[in-house]
């Protein structure tokens, strides 16, 4: 199936990696397979409007809001077909007890977050199909609706490609770096699982380097080796491939806990683009990514990191066969044709497969209980699309109440009662590189 389907992407979340992974690359997947798609964020009040130009609503990580649920039902009326994506074990209040970042959150927040777990847990229950990244996650999903549900792993976009491929390795100077990118202020107890590890591995070996990029929290035994530790401040994701083809070995541990067991392998995947190899924790996740001795290495949960890292440390060779490894396998199973493939043959079993009964009683009895959603809706994070995708966007009906904006030709048209203003009114965010997504 090519081009048959107008997707519309309500997301849950408004930026950074979880929208660029799961909204943005899955459009840039799409449209260059002739989709055509807009992402919209779940607070937009002219969600309703959007929905009468698509053929597919396609809900990422989204809360069950009054907004959503009328949606959906609208959406179940006029037979579109629903489905609902997510990369974290965040949709069953059960995993909440293994989420310690919570702790650090204010109690508003920490309710909101809480809320909205239970709040994406009943949006599964109304859709004809669901998608997760890793095993974990389908597994939970399938707890929940009788609909079928698929594994669409995290992958690579093309300009995420061209970027690594142009990422220059360091030349050997004598010093072997370690690297730990933390990515999120959530990774403290990840990191904390293998300081001493590390910490001992430097105090035996002078050589050894260590960078800590992005939000962390190191413990006190890091002051030890303090002096051969640089810290980096959180970079663009653009400027990660060169950054990542600085160091010499990439750490990915996990703190082993029914929520991390959910995590993807991207800390794998984003370094064996630039040939570093990789250690990490032998979650599931990882287990199905990393082909452990070959393309990377994989530490039992809970288990001693040391003997992993010296052997990368003091086999140079090892290192570059790993990272060439690494790099063959991550374009293969998850560049950027891999996951256009997935995504087109998702779309196109959710299409032709047989609307899935939902209790449409309870959807409206729980859109009845939820509060009142406000008028003004939230934007999303840009991001640029290849120049030959950048065009292919949902346009929202003429005969929307509200102001209509849409893309025509680099220039933005608005709709005022029935007349047709061309220019004269700002751009859209991103217009000629994005869609206009907010």
């Amino acid at each position: 199936m090519s081009g048959e389907a107008r997707i519309l992407m309500v997301s849950g979340s408004g930026g950074s990696n979880t929208l660029r992974y799961r909204v943005r690359m899955a459009e840039e997947a799409l449209r260059s397979r002739g989709f055509a798609t807009s992402a919209r964020h779940f607070t937009d009040p002219q969600l309703l409007s959007w929905l009468r130009g698509a053929d597919v609503l396609w809900l990422y990580r989204t809360p069950a809001s009054r907004r959503v649920l009328r949606l959906v039902e609208t959406a179940r009326e006029r037979r579109i077909p629903v489905t609902f994506d997510v990369d974290d074990l965040v949709f069953l209040p059960e995993h909440l007890e293994s989420i310690p970042f919570l702790d650090t959150l204010p109690p508003a927040q920490r309710r909101l977050f809480e809320a909205d777990v239970v709040r994406r847990g009943n949006a599964v229950r109304f859709v004809d199909r669901a998608s997760g990244t890793t095993r974990p996650v389908v597994e939970d999903l399938r707890r929940l609706t009788s609909a079928p549900v698929d594994t669409l792993p995290n992958g690579v976009s093309r300009r995420g490609s061209v970027l690594a491929a142009a990422a220059a390795r360091r030349s050997p100077d004598g010093t072997v770096r370690l690297g730990y990118f933390s990515g999120s202020a959530t990774h403290d107890e990840d990191w904390a699982s293998i300081e001493p590890a590390v910490v001992d591995l430097m105090r035996c070996e002078p050589s050894v380097a260590l960078w800590l990029v992005g939000p962390l929290t190191p413990g006190p035994a890091l002051a030890r080796v303090a002096h051969r530790v640089q810290v980096v401040p959180a970079v663009p994701w653009t400027e990660l491939p060169a950054l990542l083809a600085q160091v010499d070995v990439n750490l990915a541990p996990l703190d082993a806990t029914a929520f991390t067991s959910g995590k993807s392998a991207i800390k794998w995947l984003e370094a064996a683009l630039v040939r570093t190899p990789t250690v990490a924790t032998a979650t599931p996740p990882f287990v199905d990514a990393v082909d452990d001795g070959r393309t990377g290495l994989l530490v039992a949960a809970g288990g001693d990191w040391r003997p992993a890292l010296s052997r990368l440390v003091t086999d140079v060779a090892l290192r570059a066969e790993l990272g060439d490894q690494a790099r063959a396998a991550a374009l293969d199973e998850f560049g950027p044709d891999r996951q256009a493939d997935r995504y087109q043959d998702y779309v196109g079993r959710l299409v032709s497969g047989p609307t899935v009964d939902v209790d449409l009683t309870l959807l409206v009895e729980l859109a009845r209980r939820e509060p009142a959603s406000r008028s003004v809706g939230l934007d999303l994070e840009p991001f640029r699309f290849d120049p030959e995708v950048a065009s292919l966007t949902l346009e929202p009906p003429w005969g929307a109440r509200s102001l209509g904006r849409v893309r025509t030709a680099g220039r933005v048209a608005v709709r005022r009662g029935n007349r047709l203003v061309r220019g004269g009114v700002r751009r859209l965010r991103g217009a000629g590189d994005a869609a206009p997504s907010g």
